[in-house]
This record gives C-alpha cells, structure tokens and sequence, in this order.
C-alpha cells in the first residue's frame, strides 16, 4: 500500500516537501501545544498524508487514538495539537509524509511543572510559628542562632529559593531531592536582634513554570527578650 500510494503521487507528478517542520517547545503542565508540521506540493485534504510519531513510533492517523491529541489533515497544514499538557507528553516528536517517504527533524516538548507548594518551617523545633489574622509570626529568641527552612516541593526543573530578612538578603544553603518532579529545600541560620523584632523573613521561589510571578513566603519575626 506503502510503494502504491508513492507510485500514484509520482505517476501525477506532485512533488512533496516540508513547507514548515516542527520546533522544540517548552509548555507548562495543564497548556495547550502545537508542534507545526506543513506539507508543500499537496492540493487536497488527506487524512493518510502524514503521521506523526513519538520517540520513533506511530501515532496513527486522524482521528488519533490519544483523546488529547489532535492532527490536522492539509490540505497543507498537518500540525498536531495537545491539550492539557502532561509529564507523559514529554518526548520527541517528528511528522512523516507517507506518501513520499519523508521525514522531519526532530523537536522536543519539555513539560515544565511549577512547584506544588512553598512554605517555611522550623528546623529542629528552634521556634514556633504563630498564625495572627493575615500574618505568620515566629518567635525567636534575642541572640540565639535560629535555624529556618524553606521548601518547595515537586518542580520540574528545580525550583531557586532567594531569602531575604527586611530588605537585606540572605546567605543560605541549598539541596534537591527527586527524580523527575523535584523538591528542593533552603536553610538559613538568624541570630535574631531586638532591631529585627517585626522585620519579615522571605523566602521566594522562582522557576520557569512560575514565568515572571514567582511565589514569595513571608513570616514576620517576632524577637522575644533573652531574659
């Protein structure tokens, strides 16, 4: 069927070739994505002109057994669209025209995925967080080295954590745990002075998935006397 349906196209002298070809995209967990793929020489629509495929392997031809996966049928367009995009979408894609034997370059669909949660805690039980209205407090001791962290859980790719105390940022150290969805934890140690009393503790996250509003933790310090 293959070597018949090239026979037919060259027996009517139509000469087919890539009028675009896919680009790598980057798309956020739960997006819409299109991997373009257009078909110069052809004058009609053809659901069996091209089939995508997927780290190698068929996808089939329209409508596509994926419910997610939607492929145009030309006459020149044949792109593939993916609602909501997932993990398992992640791969490298590649569109063949059947008829002529031809196929496109590569390019890959990174899924990103923002960080499920951030929040700060105590390491050790060095203070305890006291919720009052809209404000977190933790009260620390005057002059006593307190240790903070901060945790965001299940990026992909990892998430930074900055730390600022007041307007004044902070040292800290950092560490990753995962596999394909990432947790990273920040810690920070405070020596607490009577000049902090009040002053917020910030912690913000910032990762591709996030774009440019990235998520920002505040506590407020609340400093008790030493003695």
């Amino acid at each position: 069927m293959f070597i018949l349906c090239m026979l037919l196209y060259a027996v009517k002298g139509k000469e087919l070739s890539f009028g675009a070809e896919p680009e790598a995209v980057q798309a956020i967990i739960g997006e819409k994505v299109r991997l373009q793929c257009n078909v110069d020489g052809n004058e009609k629509e053809d659901r069996y002109m091209v089939q995508w495929l997927k780290g190698g392997l068929g996808l089939g031809f329209p409508p596509l057994l994926k419910s997610r996966y939607a492929a145009a049928i030309g006459a020149s367009d044949y792109s593939l669209s993916i609602d909501n995009v997932q993990l398992s979408d992640e791969g490298q894609f590649e569109c063949q025209i059947t008829p002529a034997g031809l196929r496109s370059k590569t390019a890959k669909l990174s899924v990103l995925v923002p960080p499920k949660t951030v929040d700060i805690s105590p390491v050790g039980g060095d203070f305890e967080i006291v919720k009052t209205g809209s404000v977190e407090l933790i009260k620390v001791i005057e002059g006593k080295p307190t240790k903070v962290r901060c945790i965001a859980t299940d990026s992909k790719p990892q998430t930074n954590l900055e730390w600022t105390l007041g307007d004044d940022k902070m040292a800290s150290t950092a560490s990753v745990s995962g596999d394909l969805l990432l947790t990273t934890f920040s810690e920070v140690t405070i020596v607490p002075t009577k000049s902090d009393n009040g002053k917020q503790l910030s912690c913000l996250a910032e990762n591709p998935a996030l774009g440019a509003t990235p998520t920002r933790v505040l506590v407020q310090l609340d400093v008790q006397s030493k003695f």
